[in-house]
Order: C-alpha cells, then structure tokens, then sequence
C-alpha cells in the first residue's frame, strides 16, 4: 500500500507527525547532506510500533535498517525512544537531532495523552 496522508488508521492507532525531521550527516555542511523525515505508527494500546514512512536522500538506508527489525520485532515507543544507535560524524546522523527519537519521543507524548 502507498502511504497517502488522506488514508485513514483505525483509532487503535497514534501516528508521530512531530518533528522526525534533520540532516542525514553531521556537520550539517558536509557536502550531499539531504533532510530525512521520519513519520512512525504506533498502536496506542501498548505503543508497539508497525509501521515507518521515511523521506529523504541516500542516507536513508541507515534508518530503513533501524526501523525494519524495530518494526519486526513490535518494539514499543519507549524502547525505540531508548534504543542504543552507534553515530559516525560523516556517514551519519547527529545523535543529537537523530530523527527516529525525535518521532519516538513525539508519539510517547501522543501516547501518553
């Protein structure tokens, strides 16, 4: 199924719209740096993730690989939010802005409401 952001979740669900977003490389001014965005879907009875939508240029691939077992394996928000990720300054997101614990962080907010 194509993601359309019309196409409706059943109200079991929460979807993280917050600020999933940031450089795929730090420093910033490394050149081909490209902006992912990171939107995830979690079921609101436990907040076990099933499901990731990512955007953005060649360094994508690194959170697709992140997300895909997280998703497997139904981790919850607060165990992606506190998920152990290993950074490099050139290949790699800034820990600090890293996208997918900004969207954790967004839907156990969402959860918790």
């Amino acid at each position: 199924m194509i993601w359309r952001e019309s196409t409706p979740f059943p109200r079991t669900t929460t979807t993280s719209r917050g600020p999933g977003r940031g450089s795929d490389r730090h420093p910033v001014k490394l050149p081909d740096t490209s902006m992912v965005t990171v939107k995830l879907i979690f079921s609101r009875d436990r907040g076990a993730i099933f499901g990731a939508q990512i955007a953005g240029g060649k360094g994508v691939g690194e959170t697709i690989n992140i997300l895909a077992p997280a998703v497997q394996k139904r981790l919850t928000a607060s165990e992606l939010y506190t998920l152990q990720i290993a950074t490099h300054p050139l290949p790699t997101a800034s820990p600090i802005g890293y996208q997918i614990l900004q969207a954790s962080e967004d839907a156990l907010a969402k959860l918790r409401a």
